[in-house]
């Protein structure tokens, strides 16, 4: 057999051993493999239907779902998740600034900032009691 095949030493003893690897069983197989792709490929465009949205509700739903990480930081005071979490939402805001110069400022936007200056202002009101 050839080194285009695989088994590179042409020796008859190994081409006879390795019936399944001749040409032909090789096309078969790539035959069944392209119509099992086809098959599912087909299934799951039917399953799955293109949702085209607008930029705007993109970068909204971007940091509706950074917000509700915050929402759950927040809730646990788990400051370190809450730090990396404000950074994910001034980096979305600012991959928004185009939409945020059309629309203005959003007002979930505006009242987690608020939440989060309250929550600080009450930890750092603790934090003065114990010393």
């Amino acid at each position: 057999m050839s080194k285009f095949w695989g088994k590179g030493s042409g020796s008859d003893s190994d081409e006879s051993s390795s019936s399944e690897d001749s040409p032909i069983n090789a096309g078969q197989k790539s035959k069944f493999m392209l119509s099992k792709w086809a098959l599912e490929g087909s299934s799951s465009e039917e399953d799955d239907k293109r949702v085209v949205r607008s930029q705007k509700d993109k970068r909204w739903e971007a940091m509706e779902n950074v917000i509700k990480e915050m929402k759950n930081g927040i809730r646990n005071q788990d400051f370190v998740k809450l730090l990396g979490n404000f950074e994910e939402l001034n980096k979305a805001m600012t991959k928004a600034k185009s939409v945020v110069d059309k629309e203005g400022v959003p007002v979930f936007y505006t009242r987690t900032l608020v939440k989060l200056e309250d929550l600080i202002g009450s930890i750092d009101a603790e934090t003065k009691k114990k010393f």
